[in-house]
């Protein structure tokens, strides 16, 4: 996976996880989910404030497109509830809010490597999980040989997992303040219980 020099340079650190052989229906996290909480402290962390200033940085306002991590935030914060959706998305939202990190989850085996971590481009773009054409241009993406996948804001309905997802990638987007390691030791060790084998990208 090759990121691009200028988001290093920002601060920001990709790394990633995949897991094989998953059985969607081997676990329930929706419990995780029930257990979160937010106040209005949470929206001021090192972690959600360096991912701003990221977000600043590359021309992307954060103030209309938020890091996944805080809009989950948001959410709880308001009395909203996180759905659940599906396993490894339970756990990827669970582990978001837990360390305020934007994290994607995809199904591996629709996508075409090699991975590219980068700011898109103008004309770029992809059809976004709610079904809207979600404009690359000035945003931090992912990128494999057919073009856009995924963000940390939003991610594309190409790559989306089902209940017939078997293989994944999972993409963790994290400032320098972000306990990054943790946050994928954590997301490993819930991954086990989908029957999965988990190895690094």
């Amino acid at each position: 996976m090759k990121i691009e020099e200028k988001l290093i340079g920002l601060g920001l650190q990709v790394e990633s996880l995949e897991a094989h052989d998953i059985d969607m229906e081997s676990a329930d996290f929706s419990h995780l989910l029930i257990s979160l909480s937010a106040d209005p402290a949470d929206l001021v962390t090192p972690e959600i404030q360096d991912m701003r200033q990221i977000f600043k940085a590359v021309g992307t306002d954060p103030s209309r497109y938020r890091p996944s991590a805080e809009a989950l935030i948001r959410r709880l914060i308001n009395g909203k509830s996180i759905p659940s959706i599906n396993p490894v998305v339970d756990i990827n939202n669970y582990i978001s809010v837990k360390y305020r990190i934007p994290i994607g989850v995809y199904d591996y085996d629709e996508i075409s490597p090699p991975i590219e971590i980068r700011v898109g481009r103008e004309g770029e773009s992809y059809q976004a999980i709610n079904n809207r054409i979600f404009n690359l241009h000035k945003k931090i993406a992912a990128f494999d040989e057919r073009g856009g996948f995924g963000s940390p804001i939003s991610d594309s309905k190409r790559t989306m997992t089902t209940i017939r997802t078997r293989n994944i990638l999972v993409l963790f987007y994290a400032p320098r303040s972000a306990n990054l390691k943790g946050a994928k030791e954590e997301y490993r060790e819930l991954l086990e219980r989908v029957r999965s084998h988990v190895q690094k990208f």
